[in-house]
């Protein structure tokens, strides 16, 4: 299977010599002078033919004919596990005219040559790829989609059993149990991104505890999985390169990113949120000591792969939306009665490593937490893979802030009664 094609001029593998590569690194160099020179066979790889052949045949509906089931008794190792690591990600069991199960598969623009290999993978069962090219009024502009389907198939009428019991797609138990490497690597492929760990989204995990998923994977890999958010599978950075080692030799060349080899771009994304809250510090010599405000400013930072399928490490409103809340929760309130663990000492530094421990267990690659007090004043602490530290400091701040917190309830619960008994002395004297 040739995935790769070498350049003649510089000796380097691609998936597909282009004119840009020729004019960067070979000036003086174009395709036809290429061709000329070195012949055209090697000018893409298999991966790309197939899709050029694709092009020119045109977009063809499949799914409506099915495959004879003596053609394909079952499936073949690769089949088996291209398909079953697709449906674990982001795949469907599709239904044609008259009835008939197929499989399909959508894939962003940049990773068309790993759409070509899952066909070639499944030549036996009818792959197409198609392309729909389509106006998109609120846009002004053209947009395209690509998908890969195949013909329907009784074998994926047996699937569609599994996957589909109820109304909702599932991830069932006997699927992840027949998981090879080569299929991890597909759902990794799929739905998977390397942060300070490695993350695989799941989009059905509504219908389906991802509890025993993460259970049965760490048996079968002896890789560490845990769900973060009910959504996602964690392989936490201690754990990383194990995983790594098994899908890495499966990695299609043009998603190599997802695994930090290829040329991989790791770059630092920063959103800036604003929050307006009042605090003071006990026990301090200053003019903190007494209530005060802050418009302040909350900085969050992101470090990972550009993703060339997006051209992002991450969305910026993702980052917003998993952050926004825990903000809403200090804005315009005083921080010491929001929480215990800000209750005796809520500077910009605890602030800081409040927001690292707690938005680390949703954004896996978080790698920096700015608090700016003022345009001139802030704090900032990098994040690492580890955190258990940064709790046992929150967990000594909430005792004390518990202790204190109870000592002004019972300060004011006696100044209370005081204050009845107070009145009840004077209404007594008189009624004498």
């Amino acid at each position: 299977m040739n995935v790769m094609v070498r350049c003649e001029l510089c000796g380097k593998d691609f998936q597909k010599i282009t004119r840009t590569h020729l004019a960067r690194e070979h000036p003086g160099w174009d395709m036809e002078r290429y061709i000329q020179e070195y012949g055209a066979a090697n000018i893409v790889s298999d991966d790309w033919r197939f899709i050029v052949m694709q092009h020119a045949l045109g977009s063809i509906k499949s799914g409506v004919n099915p495959i004879p089931t003596e053609a394909v008794p079952e499936f073949n190792f690769a089949e088996q596990q291209v398909v079953i690591g697709s449906l674990l990600a982001n795949a469907s069991l599709m239904v044609d005219s008259r009835g008939g199960k197929y499989f399909y598969v959508q894939h962003d623009f940049s990773q068309l040559p790993y759409m070509a290999w899952k066909a070639r993978t499944l030549t036996r069962l009818g792959p197409v790829i198609n392309q729909r090219l389509f106006f998109v009024p609120e846009k002004g502009r053209f947009d395209v989609e690509h998908f890969l389907s195949t013909l329907s198939h009784n074998l994926f009428e047996e699937l569609a059993k599994e996957f589909y019991p109820v109304d909702k797609k599932v991830i069932p138990l006997s699927c992840v149990e027949k998981l090879e490497p080569l299929g991890l690597a597909v759902w990794y492929q799929d739905t998977g991104c390397l942060t300070a760990g490695i993350e695989i989204r799941s989009n059905f995990a509504e219908a389906y505890s991802l509890e025993p998923v993460a259970g049965a994977l760490t048996d079968k890999f002896g890789v560490d999985f845990t769900v973060s958010n009910g959504t996602s599978l964690l392989v936490e950075a201690s754990q990383a390169k194990r995983f790594l080692d098994i899908v890495t030799p499966f990695i299609h060349p043009c998603m190599l990113y997802k695994v930090g080899q290829a040329g991989t771009v790791t770059v630092e994304v920063t959103k800036r949120l604003k929050v307006v809250y009042g605090h003071y510090l006990l026990d301090y010599q200053g003019g903190c000591t007494t209530s005060h405000g802050h418009n302040a400013a909350i900085d969050i930072t992101v470090k990972g792969a550009v993703s060339p399928g997006t051209g992002m490490v991450v969305d910026f409103g993702d980052i917003k939306q998993i952050v926004q809340p825990f903000l809403d929760a200090w804005d315009h309130t005083l921080l010491n009665n929001v929480d215990p663990i800000l209750s005796v000492r809520p500077t910009a530094e605890v602030m800081a490593i409040y927001l690292a421990a707690t938005l680390r267990k949703f954004i896996p690659n978080l790698y920096k937490v700015r608090v700016y007090e003022t345009d001139t004043a802030w704090a900032e602490l990098n994040v690492f893979s580890e955190t258990s530290y940064l709790e046992d400091f929150l967990q000594s701040l909430a005792e004390i802030g518990e202790w204190w917190q109870e000592l002004q309830a019972n300060v004011i619960e006696n100044s209370s009664l005081a204050h009845k008994n107070v009145n009840k002395t004077r209404y007594q004297l008189r009624e004498d």
